[in-house]
């Protein structure tokens, strides 16, 4: 497979500011901002994945690029950024740090790497060092790199010898060290759950805290507002702003909700810049430090879960960022078109009839939006439905909803879509999350249960006539003639026989490297979203046993696909929209390195928590940001749906500790 284009805007993560501009990561584009209450794009480039850091020296922006490594960006003209250079690192890309001729990179399980970029576009690797945790950020000072290792607190390393680094001092934090900021002979550690930690690094080998002071939620990152002014990113506590003139003596004197989850900061002439992962960059006026106020917003898309194409436009479900249309007319430059967002709403899937947009929303249920103008999409009509609203569906006059755990499959009258009617509905044996409407029969992808089969015979009067486990959790379903090909999470893909409605048997399966979340079919291919593993083509022309003949290992977590054209669309979650092209049989080299399984930062999920196989220890446990374990987990789906919203922690294995954020 091959790339033929990429949409690839997503979660907003990094800012810095260079000049009198400003420079942010969208999801995989990089984009240089006019700092005004509504930010402009000047102009932008694309790197091959999310980017999670950047530092600007000179005419040069240095990227943590993931598992891309180390982009090295000319800046000297905003309105054309382009890339010179760049290099591989061994792991994850987290953090970046640049002093004269070197840049010093958080490569999370693999420490710190040290390049010499003297000659920008060749970084040359020059050292590193395994600091025995997962390194998040780094600082340097003098000859000095200090390191935020995530559980493994502060390390202290010499970089004197750039080829030949060493450790001489720690401090074990009690939380998760994210990001270290050091003045004069001060350090200021954010430590997650384990607030502001403030330590004495005036003898680098022996660093010692001075004092401690919480934040409420998760403390992320730091900017210096002033002398005595410091801001904090705090995950989902937004923004707070100490006084700081005695570092023995910190005092809060402001703070400020923000929506999302507040990672990222840089201070501009048009106020304080905020990265709010899924919900953008947000610009706050921080005039008056006891009472900041947020002046502007840039919405970026997110994370990208499902795609519907027609014509030439794709509609990209973004959950919390709404709808997005993009025009696939030039399937090599994918270009925004317009955006719907319902507020406080999440889009969960899309699926488009003539002018209208039928739009699957988790917390509401449907709306039906007129998109006859992409430019300037408008709601004519809704329904509310009880439940989760996942899957949709369309047959004649009639909507079917798949509306999650003690909901199931609810069907809606949409003659008139200024007036949706809700005519008739039925719950499934688990958790209904996708539905395909063939003749009188309704398909349901049921989640734990497997597949089921409804007779919609009457649509107001939906009933079970069959249903049939599956391995795992199956999340999506596809049919063709007599078969449904089911994706099952961990477990691949099945292959079912619905000959007979009453009695589905399993013909074939074939288990993915990953977990099979999204699914298409144009025979004799069924196109597979393996979540970590990117996107594969699986040959069904013997559906007894399918095989596995091409895959691309993507930026992101392959989610939703779609098939139109000879070209494949799937939606890469925080690396928006991709578009590809099978053209032979085999594994398409990677645009970049085996990716690692899980993302760095807090993994948003709803419902179930997919865990691999691998990788995992058979004791793996979710934890409260108090300690206190609330799961017991195990590989493949966990359902998480009766835990209370927030932020939990996973400990296991060899992952070390990645971060969970559990919404309603």
């Amino acid at each position: 497979m091959r790339t033929i284009g990429r949409w690839p805007y997503g979660t907003c993560l990094a800012v810095a500011s260079f000049d009198s501009l400003a420079c942010v990561g969208n999801g995989g584009a990089f984009q240089v901002l006019r700092p005004e209450v509504k930010p402009k794009v000047k102009g932008e480039c694309f790197v091959p994945a999310q980017i999670y850091d950047i530092e600007v020296a000179g005419r040069y922006a240095y990227v943590a690029n993931e598992d891309c490594g180390l982009r090295v960006i000319d800046v000297s003209e905003p309105a054309s950024p382009h890339e010179v250079g760049h290099s591989t690192t061994s792991d994850i890309a987290f953090g970046v740090c640049c002093r004269d001729t070197f840049v010093y990179v958080a490569d999370r399980n693999a420490g710190l790497s040290i390049f010499s970029v003297a000659d920008p576009a060749h970084p040359r690797r020059l050292g590193s060092f395994n600091t025995g945790g997962a390194s998040y950020d780094v600082f340097v000072r003098d000859t000095f790199a200090y390191v935020a290792d995530n559980e493994a607190g502060m390390r202290v390393i010499n970089v004197a010898r750039p080829g030949s680094p060493f450790e001489v001092g720690y401090f074990d934090t009690p939380g998760y060290a994210k990001e270290v900021l050091v003045e004069d002979t001060f350090a200021y550690i954010a430590d997650w759950n384990g607030g502001v930690r403030v330590l004495s690094v005036a003898d680098p080998a022996h660093p010692r805290e001075i004092t401690n002071f919480p934040s409420s939620a998760c403390g992320q990152s730091f900017c210096r507002l002033n002398d005595s002014l410091l801001a904090l990113a705090d995950g989902t506590g937004g923004l707070r702003i100490y006084d700081t003139h005695d570092p023995a003596q910190p005092e809060e004197v402001g703070e400020l909700a923000v929506s999302g989850f507040a990672g990222a900061l840089a201070t501009t002439s048009a106020g304080l810049f905020v990265t709010g992962d899924w919900t953008g960059l947000h610009v706050i006026d921080v005039t008056d430090p006891v009472q900041p106020s947020e002046v502007g917003q840039e919405k970026m898309p997110g994370y990208s879960i499902k795609v519907f194409v027609k014509d030439t436009l794709a509609f990209v479900s973004g959950r919390e960022t709404g709808m997005w249309i993009v025009s696939v007319a030039s399937p090599s430059a994918p270009a925004t078109l317009g955006h719907w967002q319902p507020a406080g709403e999440e889009i969960w899937n899309v699926l488009v009839r003539d002018t209208l947009a039928f739009v699957a929303d988790y917390y509401f249920g449907l709306h039906i939006v007129n998109v006859s103008n992409p430019r300037e999409p408008a709601e004519v009509g809704g329904a509310i439905l009880s439940g989760h609203a996942m899957g949709v569906e369309l047959r004649d006059t009639f909507a079917y909803l798949a509306c999650g755990t003690n909901s199931g499959l609810h069907v809606l009258n949409v003659a008139d879509p200024a007036q949706p009617v809700e005519v008739g509905s039925c719950v499934t044996n688990a958790s209904a999350r996708a539905v395909v409407v063939r003749d009188t029969f309704a398909f349901v992808a049921d989640g734990a249960a497997g597949l089921c089969v409804l007779s919609v015979a009457n649509p107001a009067l939906p009933y079970v006539i069959s249903s049939l486990a599956l391995p795992d959790w199956s999340v999506e379903v596809r049919v063709v003639d007599t078969l449904a090909y089911v994706a099952t999470g961990s477990d691949g893909l099945r292959i079912v026989s619905i000959a007979d409605p009453a009695n589905p048997y399993v013909v074939g399966y074939l288990n993915t490297a990953s977990y099979a979340y999204g699914l298409a079919v144009e025979l004799p291919y069924a196109y597979v979203a393996d979540q970590f593993d990117g996107l594969r083509a699986i040959d069904v022309s013997n559906p007894a046993q399918p095989v596995d003949v091409a895959h691309y290992n993507t930026g992101g977590y392959a989610d939703g696909v779609a098939f139109k054209d000879g070209l494949v669309y799937f939606a890469d979650y925080s690396d928006g929209l991709q578009v590809m092209q099978l053209y032979g049989a085999g594994v398409e080299e990677s645009h970049k390195p085996q990716a690692s399984s899980l993302k760095s930062g807090p993994t948003i999920i709803r419902g179930v928590l997919f865990l691999p196989v691998s990788g995992f220890t058979l004791h793996s446990s979710l934890f409260s940001l108090a300690g206190r374990r609330v799961l017991d987990l195990h590989p493949g789906a966990n359902d998480v749906s009766s835990l209370a919203p927030g932020v939990y922690f996973c400990r296991s294995g060899s992952y070390g500790t990645p971060f969970i954020v559990v919404g309603r």
